[in-house]
């Protein structure tokens, strides 16, 4: 579906006509996968379908990059004034109250006990196919969170929830309560996986029927739309921020005094500038050059992200040598 009649309540921004659509289904599913396409905004319809239901609280689960971004798109999507709180490290002893509570994958497991505390009534899963691993730590916390809490409402977004076999469903199904739907472990895998007994045990590493297994996902929980089936009503630029931690932060804070100091004595900006420009303009580009390097670790994990949708991408850099060396690390052609 590309549009719906829903009226979503209680939203700074209007949500376009396929957004809605997906938001309708979801609300109606309450435990599904949103896949669209990257760039149709997956997290803006796991928002809207969150508050129209008035699931909270709501546990958010994303990579760590992606944390301080999802604080950012409730705080531009949402109306009311939800509180959000980011969970960081492996030793909390007690978690404050909050509507929003945004937590990485890597510390799920360590948190385990403290989250189960919380009376959850929705769960999103950023980057889905972090839980494509069925003998992971964090997908055997996550299953055991859902199942313990009986949270109502699962979402899962991915542009890609498989990356290579179809047997990657499975522990994300069984996440969201689906997999008994697809007839569950016995029959999804000898339907869709190509079962077969071989010398070293069962092989499911095989894919079988699936025209027939996208349906099944779809009438029982999974949405997708690509960009083709809504290029009237994309805008021609979509300007997105993602937010991103710098792991230089003591660094850049010392360089950052160093300019103020700096400014301070020489009688503030105007005067400097007039005097002494190129000075300034080399202690600023310091700065400007420690800040690129405090990005790049969490830039390349959001790369690496985007790269597996099969997509093609330009980036964008100012300084050269972080130019060249990306496109060394990438083995990309670079201009």
């Amino acid at each position: 579906a590309v549009d719906s009649n829903i009226k979503v309540e209680g939203l700074n921004l209007e949500l376009m006509p396929f957004q809605k659509a997906g938001v309708d289904y979801a609300t109606s599913k309450k435990r599904t996968f949103i896949s669209d396409q990257v760039g149709l905004g997956k997290s803006i319809q796991a928002i809207a379908t969150v508050n129209e239901l008035n699931a909270y609280p709501a546990l958010i689960i994303c990579p760590a990059f992606l944390k301080i971004n999802w604080k950012e798109e409730y705080k531009k999507w949402l109306e009311d004034d939800k509180k959000v709180v980011i969970i960081e490290g492996t030793k909390n002893k007690k978690l404050p109250k909050a509507d929003i509570y945004i937590i990485n994958y890597y510390i799920i497991q360590d948190n385990l006990k403290l989250l189960k505390k919380i009376d959850f009534q929705s769960l999103i899963g950023d980057e889905s196919h972090n839980l494509k691993g069925y003998k992971s730590q964090r997908t055997k916390a996550v299953k055991k969170l859902v199942k313990d809490l009986d949270i109502p409402v699962r979402l899962l977004l991915s542009a890609t929830p498989i990356k290579n076999k179809v047997k990657e469903y499975i522990p994300q199904l069984e996440i969201l309560g689906r997999l008994e739907d697809l007839g569950g472990f016995w029959n999804f895998t000898g339907r869709y996986c190509d079962r077969k007994q071989t010398s070293f045990g069962m092989d499911i590493n095989g894919s079988s029927n699936l025209e027939e297994l996208n349906q099944r996902l779809r009438e029982v929980g999974f949405i997708r739309r690509k960009k083709s089936q809504v290029l009237k009503e994309l805008p021609p630029v979509n300007r997105s921020k993602v937010w991103i931690e710098i792991d230089n932060r003591s660094s850049y804070e010392e360089a950052e005094r160093d300019i103020f100091n700096w400014l301070k004595k020489h009688e503030g900006l105007r005067k400097a500038l007039k005097a002494r420009g190129a000075e300034v303009m080399v202690r600023i580009a310091k700065l400007r050059k420690l800040a690129a390097q405090g990005k790049k670790k969490n830039a390349y994990k959001w790369i690496k992200e985007f790269l597996e949708t099969g997509e093609k991408l330009i980036l964008f850099a100012h300084h050269i040598d972080i130019t060249e060396s990306i496109a060394d690390d990438f083995d990309c052609l670079k201009i």
